[in-house]
């Protein structure tokens, strides 16, 4: 039995903002562990999801972009901005 997991680095944008770069295994989770780990690392005062430049992107871009072979666990990586408090 494979466990799930979700780990998370630092990163900065080039729009000289932070954030994380958080992998998750997709399994049949699909990106819930990297919503979930997002969400942990952010608390009450949530995240959004970002490109490499810095930009918003919406969930939706996010999923759609999945190459996945849920067969074989793939991973995926996402980029998470905690919000203001």
């Amino acid at each position: 039995m494979m466990s799930a997991c979700a780990t998370a680095d630092p990163v900065n944008f080039a729009n000289g903002q932070t954030g994380y770069a958080i992998r998750c295994d997709l399994g049949l989770n699909g990106l819930d562990l990297c919503y979930r780990k997002a969400g942990s690392l952010c608390g009450a005062q949530g995240y959004s999801l970002r490109d490499w430049k810095g930009n918003p992107v919406t969930f939706a871009a996010v999923e759609q972009n999945l190459d996945v072979n849920f067969s074989s666990f793939a991973a995926k990586t996402i980029l998470a901005q905690c919000s203001p408090p």
